[in-house]
């Protein structure tokens, strides 16, 4: 053998060494009373005192069938007279074990079965009747039930071992040829800290591995191109202008695009907090919204816009429709605007045909647009934190102090659009070494003069979009601190970022925000930004951090709609994307085939969202409900801006109180509070599903209701729920509606 083929044969080996290692610690299979289900495993039969009946049946999905073992620890107790409980433990439906629990045992069981998931099933031949008020069949108190294996940590399947490997192998192989001398320590590193993260934490998934290992191997690819790369042009195309215009126009159009969607239903609810302080302003006169959970720019300028255009444009609807529409424009001209300013951005760190992609790209980024239809701060926070970002680097291009401290001012308005604008602080810091790009200097001295003014007229900016935080300090004060708690506290449920390898809005935000083929552009992009070391191109790297790590370190990254947190980084993230595929084209021929590529995916994406807008799901299925639902049916629903506008004049409509969601939705709550028919969202189940941390017996409520209660009627869309619109709504029959009341007047 040679000495080559002898270095791969140990670096495979030490990948699939690796890989089965840190797999089998990620894996936590211990069940208790406490935990009866995790992420990879499940029970059956097992209740949350620790009691089973006559069997009970235990599954993990993904392990092996071979070289693992099962250890059930049992508590004797048993009334007297029954004797000790007779045990036979199966793997697989082959038996491997019969146990007398005549005392404390903990008895290891090797498996044997060959099936695609690890299920043990416990049968008890001797149980009883409990003398409780509800009696019940007992058989055994099972205290624990875990998979293990000689190496003291259970074995997962093969396919998965060789898939982690694989990512090792990639992401070493992209380490020691993009990083060079510093390839080797730095692939160590990488596999020492996925040990240390998969032994320590508790709730580890494997996709987040992959998604970090697809992470790092496209920036170590683009340091590689990087090297072979010249450097950065920036003269402009005589075109860039007139294909800017057409990106602005494009995007307008898309942004405007359903902007009433729902109306005259509310199928966002955050919009609903916005109406309220709206209101007492115009009811009051004054210009104190009381309400300070998010900053008052958005209020002051829906508030504007309601008077001066939608009161007159749309005079039949109703205000607090009129208020959600014109908070829309507010969103949607902002994003719009931001197309232009992506544009302006990078014709001074990119050459002028693939800043015009830039604008493009970003013009038809599906979570860019989606975003931008809404009521909410996020558009226009991206729109501000542009505008600071071009006004810094038009200061450092015209060697204008005051431009700077103009730049300072507009961060101060980003953070009254939404208070995570008060990371701009750092853009503006960075223009001191920014204006040293190309002396040798770290930074310009004299410009530290300029950004510490900056820095000093971001509260004044602050104060004049939101003077009430003040004026009416107290609520201010309290509003803040709510929502400072929330953010850290967590949402449906606390997500770490180190449980998820600071992986989770890329995995689940950015990647279907933009597509995939998009991200990877934008690693490629971020690798020759690090190679080449300008200044321009790191500044736009740093911006991504910038925003994209807060989002990820908050706890709070609340369903259905986390990924707007990572908004104001899909600019920057198309500008690395242009990087790239300027970088790739050698040709003009070549350029324009992969441009058209990259922009394909988000365009066809955003196209499919636009046509399935309207009719939303919560219209038809309320439209299906008045057509086929008797008059005078009862109807319970859950989370109302979740769920269709029943019509509450032709059906008995109750709402279950939000305190109690889960409680309301078992069997016996449902059938005691006697309605007909219950209606759910996706918008509200999902995060049981999909978000980590999760509950499994939370989710058990809605698998039981799924498996229980028939389904009278089920709607989605073709391109899925995304942000508020199209959730799988579930229309299930809870009683037969064998003699329905009167309709209600």
């Amino acid at each position: 053998m040679t000495s080559r083929a002898f270095r791969i044969t140990a670096l495979v080996a030490a990948a699939l060494v690796l890989a089965a290692l840190m797999l089998g610690l990620a894996r936590k299979t211990l069940l208790t009373p406490l935990e009866r289900e995790g992420r990879y495993a499940m029970s059956e039969g097992y209740a949350s005192d620790g009691w089973i009946g006559e069997r009970a049946r235990f599954r993990w999905p993904g392990l092996s069938s071979q070289g693992n073992r099962v250890r059930v620890q049992l508590d004797p107790w048993r009334p007297q007279g029954a004797g000790p409980a007779a045990l036979t433990v199966y793997n697989c439906g082959t038996k491997i074990g019969e146990i007398s629990v005549s005392s404390r045992l903990a008895p290891t069981l090797p498996l044997s079965a060959d099936c695609p998931d690890v299920e043990v099933e416990l049968q008890v031949s001797n149980s009883f009747e409990s003398a409780e008020q509800e009696p019940r069949t007992l058989g055994v108190k099972v205290e624990a039930v875990e998979i293990t294996s000689a190496l003291g940590i259970p074995i997962v399947e093969l396919r998965s071992i060789a898939l982690a490997a694989l990512c090792l192998l990639l992401v070493w192989g992209c380490m020691l040829h993009g990083l060079g001398r510093a390839g080797s320590w730095s692939a160590f590193s990488f596999s020492a800290f996925l040990l240390m993260l998969a032994w320590q934490q508790r709730y580890f998934d494997p996709l987040n591995v992959l998604t970090l290992s697809l992470l790092i191997a496209g920036v170590c690819v683009g340091m590689r191109l990087g090297m072979s790369g010249q450097a950065v042009l920036r003269e402009p195309a005589r075109w860039a202008s007139l294909a800017a215009c057409v990106a602005v126009v494009v995007g307008t159009l898309l942004r405007f695009y359903g902007l009433d969607f729902g109306l005259p239903a509310v199928f966002h609810p955050d919009e609903l907090q916005k109406v309220g302080p709206i209101e007492r302003m115009a009811a009051s006169g004054t210009l104190n919204p009381g309400y300070f959970l998010h900053p008052s720019l958005l209020l002051y300028l829906s508030y504007g816009v309601w008077h001066l255009g939608t009161t007159t444009l749309f005079p039949d609807l109703a205000p607090y429709h009129q208020i959600i529409l014109a908070g829309r424009t507010v969103s949607a001209l902002a994003g719009s605007v931001s197309v232009l300013l992506v544009f302006l951005i990078a014709r001074r760190v990119l050459a002028g045909a693939q800043a015009a992609f830039a604008a493009l790209l970003f013009a038809l980024l599906p979570l860019a647009v989606t975003t931008s239809r809404y009521m909410k701060e996020d558009a226009l926070l991206t729109a501000l934190v542009l505008g600071v970002v071009l006004l810094t680097l038009l200061s450092v291009e015209r060697k204008s102090g005051w431009m700077l401290a103009l730049a300072g001012v507009l961060a101060g308005c980003a953070s009254a659009a939404k208070y995570t604008g008060v990371l701009s602080v750092c853009v503006v810091l960075a223009a001191p070494w920014l204006q040293a790009n190309g002396t040798g200097n770290w930074v310009s001295r004299a410009w530290i003069k300029w950004a510490l003014i900056a820095v000093v007229l971001i509260p004044v900016g602050f104060i004049m979009c939101t003077p009430y935080a003040i004026l009416d300090l107290t609520t201010f004060l309290k509003d803040f601190g709510f929502e400072s708690r929330h953010m850290t506290r967590g949402h449906t449920s606390g997500i770490d970022p180190w449980s998820q390898l600071w992986m989770f809005h890329w995995r689940r935000s950015v990647v279907p925000g933009v597509s995939l083929v998009v991200a990877g552009m934008a690693l490629l992009g971020a690798g020759m930004a690090i190679r080449l070391r300008d200044r321009h191109l790191l500044f736009m790297l740093g911006l991504v951090l910038l925003f994209y790590l807060p989002a990820e370190f908050v706890k709070a990254k609340p369903a259905p709609q986390f990924e707007r947190y990572v908004v104001p980084i899909l600019p920057f993230l198309s500008i690395l994307a242009a990087l790239g595929v300027g970088m790739l084209s050698v040709s003009r021929l070549r350029g324009l085939m992969v441009a058209a590529l990259v922009i394909a995916f988000p365009a066809q994406r955003v196209y499919a969202l636009a046509r399935d807008i309207s009719p939303d799901t919560r219209d038809q299925a309320a439209r299906w409900a008045e057509q086929h639902l008797a008059p005078g049916s009862s109807v319970l629903l859950f989370w109302e801006p979740y769920s269709p506008p029943i019509d509450r004049r032709r059906f008995r409509v109750t709402v279950a109180p939000r305190p109690d969601l889960l409680e309301e939705l078992s069997l016996r709550r449902l059938r005691m509070q006697g309605s007909q028919f219950l209606i759910l969202s996706s918008l509200y189940w999902d995060r049981y599903f999909s978000q980590p941390g999760t509950s499994g017996a939370q989710r058990e409520v809605f698998r039981q209701l799924f498996r229980s209660l028939p389904e009278r009627a089920r709607f989605t869309a073709r391109s899925g729920s995304y942000g508020f619109h199209n959730p799988e709504i579930r229309i299930l029959e809870i009683t037969p509606a064998e003699a329905p009341p009167a309709p209600v007047q």
